[in-house]
């Protein structure tokens, strides 16, 4: 039998401004067994004077929110930072949060999947 999956975009691609923050909106994952997010954080032709983080959010019931884990950005001119984060099966909410860049913007974009059957 197939594993299926489940599409997902934690947030399209968008500037985050400096001094910004750009948090998504939760993605309930209570019908899946555990998901994967992919983050990009890019540069501009100039880079932020402090780089860019997302954090990656988990909650139990989608209000108190806790970091589980964080992918820093540069200050490295046009350039394109990636991760990919596994998310377990025992996380029912899932965001992503986008801030602490400084003196530019950049643009920010996080999608992933969630396996929704085995």
């Amino acid at each position: 039998m197939a594993i299926t999956k489940a599409d997902i975009t934690f947030q399209a691609s968008a500037s985050n401004a400096a001094d910004a923050t750009t948090t998504a909106t939760g993605v309930n994952l209570s019908t899946g067994y555990g998901a994967t997010i992919n983050v990009r954080i890019t540069n501009g032709a100039t880079a932020p004077t402090i780089a860019c983080q997302c954090d990656i959010e988990v909650s139990n019931d989608g209000s108190d929110w806790y970091v589980y884990r964080t992918v820093y950005g540069n200050t490295v001119n046009s350039d394109v930072t990636e991760a990919s984060i596994e998310i377990p099966i025992g996380h029912q909410y899932v965001r992503t949060s986008f801030h602490g860049n400084t003196g530019q913007a950049v643009t920010i974009e996080a999608d992933g999947s969630n396996v929704t059957g085995v």
